[in-house]
């Protein structure tokens, strides 16, 4: 004969009981995105990276990786266009200086995914927008001071490589 059905009433609460992972395990656990504050992110140019003095352009022959900690999110009213932060490691020409990351053309939302394709800016201060122009045009941000270097490349959160 089956057992009733009432002898197999479920608690409700009975998942809280069985060792399930809580809330804040669960958010816990949740991959770091690009737009997470304080993430380091590893920057791998695609070309050579292009150095601008203030008088002269030089590429240099230097493909490696840098990586900055992402301090803040470079915001125009609602326009969420971009990241910045202190170069921490990396090829020694970037010592010193600040990296800017803006999204240019795949539409990744760095608020849910760790790695995309994007251009970046590092000179000695966060980018400003330079409202005659988008954002996405390589005129739509200013730098203040030099040396500034600007190229594309692969943007990945340091933990999820």
């Amino acid at each position: 004969m089956p057992p009733k059905a009432a002898s197999r009433r479920l608690d409700p609460l009975s998942v809280f009981k069985k060792g399930y992972p809580t809330v804040e395990e669960v958010s816990s656990s949740k991959p770091d995105t690009l737009a997470t504050i304080g993430v380091q992110i590893k920057v791998t140019p695609w070309d050579d990276p292009c150095i601008y003095d203030g008088e002269s352009v030089e590429f240099i022959d230097n493909k490696q990786p840098f990586y900055f900690l992402d301090e803040n999110r470079l915001e125009d009213g609602q326009i969420f266009y971009g990241l910045s932060g202190p170069v921490i490691s990396g090829p020694t020409f970037y010592d010193g200086l600040i990296c800017n990351l803006t999204l240019r053309a795949d539409g990744t939302d760095w608020r849910k995914h760790s790695t995309c394709e994007a251009n970046f800016t590092v000179g000695p201060s966060e980018v400003t927008r330079d409202h005659a122009f988008d954002f996405r045009h390589p005129n739509g941000l200013i730098v203040t001071g030099f040396p500034v270097i600007y190229r594309f490349g692969d943007i990945t959160v340091k933990n999820t490589e």
